[in-house]
């Protein structure tokens, strides 16, 4: 899949190597590394398994992975027109494009 970043800073943080260990705790960093390794090997969005993902099907189709150390990934589709099924819900088999667009630590936790 197409993957894309809501801020540069954002992009940085996960495409880096030596960013994220200076931000965060080191089994962070592998499993947000491993998170965006299947994203990109993904075909869709529904491919998508490891990390338990919860997924949002309200447009434009959110997809949030709980990491290690209270953090969390959110995705949300990145097309121009997010693919529906029914004109209702995202169809997650349909998309093929995501945007990381929060990397956060829950609040109470790690």
């Amino acid at each position: 899949m197409e993957l894309a970043f809501e801020t540069v800073g954002l992009r940085r943080l996960c495409e880096s190597d030596s960013e994220p260990r200076k931000r965060l705790p080191g089994t962070t960093v592998d499993e947000l590394q491993d998170r965006l390794a299947d994203i990109s090997a993904a075909t869709s969005a529904s491919d998508l398994i490891a990390g338990k993902p919860a997924f949002d099907s309200r447009p434009p189709g959110r997809i949030s992975f709980d990491l290690e150390g209270g953090y969390q990934l959110v995705c949300v589709g990145n097309h121009p027109v997010p693919p529906l099924t029914d004109g209702v819900v995202v169809d997650f088999s349909r998309v093929r494009r995501l945007r990381v667009v929060l990397l956060t630590q829950e609040s109470g936790n790690g």
